[in-house]
């Protein structure tokens, strides 16, 4: 078997593991599951990593060229360091050790399997294990609707009963992969079957529409825009925009100073986004305690009765009992501080959108999708959190996005 060959089926086994993740990983350190747990680990979850890293490994004869160990984008790198010197100060450092060890095997795993692969090769891995997770989700509704569909019995939130949520454990998670089924088919660089992209769009489109993923559906459709702008983007018409974005700055500070108070009404209500606006004050008064270091990384959340959230949240509340904030900068910052958030915006988020926008190298067919991808995410966090956690499925996808734009920065050895 090639090198490339082993390094595709690895970097298939990898991408469709994190998309299905939830499913195997519903005790200890499941994303969002509704108990509080200790911390502990998910040792199936831990093998298969390490052994697809192993074998990616080989694949790319790291053990011939050392330097390829550490061939993933400079940005991800900073992160990752400054995130493991955060370990300092942890309050949970054994359970922080082995969550970001997790994250660290996810990146250099989608990272080094990217670089080796090439952009277009690696984009239809992704495509082809999104299409088929599609396909499983229309077989799990159509046939077996008691488990595709939420069912009013079975779900804390009423709010989920009978949204779509396939094969996942959890509607938002289907909808956020549908939402990235529909941008890789809708801005593909690549030459293909307009009936394969039309098809798989629009499929990915109605069961995204059947989840009731109100989230993913908004901002899938900002992404998408973006994205087809990009596409007619010009040097010449910066400054035309500079001076329309300057001039909607100038005509909407008034507009928010007016109605700042019918503007906030609705997130001082707990009704409102499905218990976030309970959740975020918590997690906001420990941030503001806590705003220079945190709490370090993975260290938050979940991690027995050293928990911050036990000391922030009332006892017999229901905050005490999830495993996130439904905010992954908050969450962020809760974790690694504000100078950390500061630093993972800049390198994550600030840098790449830089670049897609200067880059000579880059192909505008392929800027269109790395700009929808990264701007998918960017919004995605606002309402989730998933922003370097672990393998969770929109984790994955930003660094499938660094990872691609850093082979046209950093010269791509093959497509």
């Amino acid at each position: 078997m090639s090198d490339t060959r082993l390094v595709s089926i690895a970097f298939f086994l990898a991408f469709l593991f994190g998309v299905l993740a939830p499913l195997f990983t519903g005790g200890g350190e499941a994303g969002d599951n509704m108990q509080a747990g200790s911390g502990e680990g998910n040792a199936l979850r831990q093998i298969i990593y390490v052994s697809l890293f192993a074998t990616i490994l080989w694949g790319i004869r790291a053990h011939e060229q050392l330097r390829r160990l550490v061939d993933i984008p400079p940005e991800l790198r900073i992160v990752l360091l400054y995130c493991w010197l955060s370990l300092a100060w942890s309050i949970a450092p054994g359970v922080a050790v082995r969550r970001l060890a997790l994250t660290t095997l996810v990146i250099l795993i989608i990272g080094l399997a990217v670089r080796h692969l090439g952009s277009l090769r690696a984009l239809l891995v992704a495509r082809y294990v999104l299409l088929l997770v599609l396909a499983a989700n229309f077989v799990a509704v159509i046939f077996f609707p008691a488990i595709g569909i939420h069912q009013a019995g079975t779900v804390v939130d009423p709010g989920l009963a009978g949204g779509w949520r396939g094969v996942f454990p959890e509607k938002n998670g289907t909808g956020a992969a549908c939402a990235i089924t529909v941008i890789l088919y809708v801005l593909s660089p690549e030459p293909m079957s307009r009936k394969l992209r039309i098809g798989a769009a629009l499929a990915g489109l109605v069961f995204l529409w059947g989840t009731g993923s109100k989230t993913s559906l908004g901002v899938m459709m900002i992404a998408l825009a973006s994205g087809w702008l990009f596409r007619l983007y010009r040097p010449s018409y910066w400054p035309v925009a500079l001076a329309l974005l300057l001039v909607a700055i100038i005509l909407a500070v008034p507009f928010i100073d007016y109605y700042w108070d019918d503007l906030l009404s609705p997130l001082r209500r707990e009704d409102t986004l499905t218990g976030r606006a309970q959740i975020w004050p918590v997690i906001g008064a420990y941030v503001a305690d806590h705003w220079w270091v945190g709490a370090g990384y993975g260290s938050f959340w979940n991690v027995g009765d050293q928990s911050p959230v036990l000391l922030y949240a009332k006892a017999e509340s229901w905050v005490t009992k999830i495993a996130s904030a439904h905010n992954g900068y908050l969450d962020v910052a809760a974790q690694i501080g504000v100078p950390g958030l500061a630093l993972m915006v800049i390198c994550l988020i600030l840098y790449p959108l830089a670049k897609i926008f200067s880059q000579p190298n880059l192909p505008r067919g392929m800027g269109s999708l790395l700009l929808a991808l990264l701007l998918f995410c960017v919004g995605h966090n606002f309402t989730e959190s998933s922003i370097l956690d672990r393998d969770s499925f929109v984790q994955l996808i930003i660094i499938l996005t660094l990872s691609l734009l850093y082979n046209y920065t950093a010269r791509e050895p093959q497509q």
